[in-house]
């Protein structure tokens, strides 16, 4: 028996769900279109749109992240409970094929069919991404919708397994390790790190076939299958775990670092809980007096009161008006040392003589070895600008001896 009868079995059962998810799919493909282009005209500069999802992190596909998922549950859904209210799974393990290969045959229909829909939704919003948005950010795109395809997929084989499963203690294990397998995904940022969890979707298909098995009350008895699932459920349970620990309940102690001219060092101060502060140096612990002491450009007004300016630094007097004038100060934040996502930069060119600044109509990108300015109007490279730009750096003797970038962005 090869593999014909199976397919046109599936074809006939799923052809009208097919058609509707890929007409539902169409039509939020286009509206996610004609909102992109609804927000494009009422916002200026266009360029805006690239800041708010380089680096504020809004992606305007976000939501439909979700209808993958959707489209997973539904395909496991539609596919299978009409087989186990039919008591036609039994037949299924009867018939003149391995089990294996009637599993695997009924899987690749539910992912072809997964790809389909989702892939009407991908092409959409890839197509309408590249219309507004430079190479970057397309770039991002296109390795959201792929990556975006393994919580489908891993919804699908999951619920397929809960669905089938005869023992209600099974199932229910089944779906927690479904969540715990989802979880992995639910991210606001992709990497392409993310698709070696795709090894995680060859261990739910094999539970897919344990859970046929239990129809004729035997269970896949592979040693290294059986040694996998504590393994596998522990690893999911540690990193999901983490990440929740890490996001909701560490409680990350707050530094203020500042450089000290008078003792030529660095001091600190530490925000413990309940308005507890510690002060120190590199060396030793300070007092909060000594602290204050120790930066007059900070707690100028506090010296001040106290009488204890002006202060001698480096051989420099410095009274109040003198401090105030001469201030400067760097806020370092160690949360923003993460590269964005997408290096994209506001080009900034100050208005001098109307002491004002506008927000570009370009965007500045990085490269190894060179800038590249993207044009808001068509969501092109400048090249004009761009080499300009250039020729600038070069007579400048600029270098890109960078290795990271990062930083709070222009607001």
């Amino acid at each position: 028996m090869n593999a014909k009868p199976i397919f046109l079995k599936e074809w006939l059962k799923l052809k009208r769900y097919l058609v509707v998810l890929t007409t539902c799919a169409t039509i939020l493909g286009c509206y996610f279109w004609f909102d992109l282009s609804g927000q494009y005209a009422n916002i200026e500069p266009e360029s805006m749109m690239w800041y708010r999802f380089s680096h504020l992190g809004d992606k305007p596909y976000q939501w439909l992240m979700t209808v993958f998922w959707v489209v997973g549950a539904i395909v496991a859904v539609c596919q299978f409970v009409p087989e186990v209210i039919g008591n036609k799974v039994r037949i299924l393990t009867h018939l003149p094929i391995s089990l294996t290969k009637v599993v695997l045959f009924h899987l690749a229909v539910g992912l072809m069919m997964i790809v389909t829909v989702n892939g009407v939704i991908a092409l959409l919003v890839t197509l309408a991404m590249n219309h507004y948005y430079p190479s970057d950010i397309v770039q991002v795109t296109v390795r959201d919708m792929l990556l975006g395809q393994l919580p489908s997929i891993a919804l699908y084989f999951g619920l397929s397994a809960v669905i089938i499963e005869q023992n209600w203690t099974k199932r229910g294990l089944k779906l927690i390790v479904t969540g715990l397998v989802c979880s992995i995904w639910i991210k606001p940022h992709y990497q392409v790190v993310d698709a070696i969890w795709a090894l995680v979707l060859v261990w739910l298909a094999i539970a897919v076939i344990d859970s046929f098995l239990s129809v004729k009350t035997r269970r896949i008895d592979n040693k290294a299958y059986l040694l996998s699932i504590p393994l596998v459920v522990i690893a999911l349970t540690i990193v999901t775990g983490s990440r929740m620990y890490n996001q909701y309940a560490v409680d990350k102690a707050k530094f203020y670092l500042f450089h000290s001219a008078l003792l030529n060092d660095f001091v600190y101060q530490e925000n413990k809980p309940h308005h507890q502060f510690a002060y120190g140096t590199t060396e030793k612990s300070l007092t909060k007096e000594e602290f204050e002491a120790s930066l007059p450009f900070v707690y100028w007004k506090n010296l001040d009161i106290q009488q204890k300016l002006p202060v001698i630094v480096e051989g420099q007097s410095f009274d109040k008006n003198k401090i105030r004038t001469s201030r400067m100060s760097l806020q370092y934040d160690h949360n923003r040392q993460v590269q964005p996502e997408v290096a994209l930069f506001p080009f900034f060119n100050p208005i001098s003589h109307k002491g004002s600044i506008r927000f570009p109509e370009n965007m500045l990108a990085l490269r190894k070895d060179r800038f590249e300015i993207f044009a808001a109007e068509n969501a092109k490279p400048n090249d004009p600008l761009a080499k300009e730009v250039n020729t600038s750096r070069t007579n400048l003797m600029f270098r890109f001896l960078y290795k990271r970038y990062g930083g709070k962005p222009p607001t």
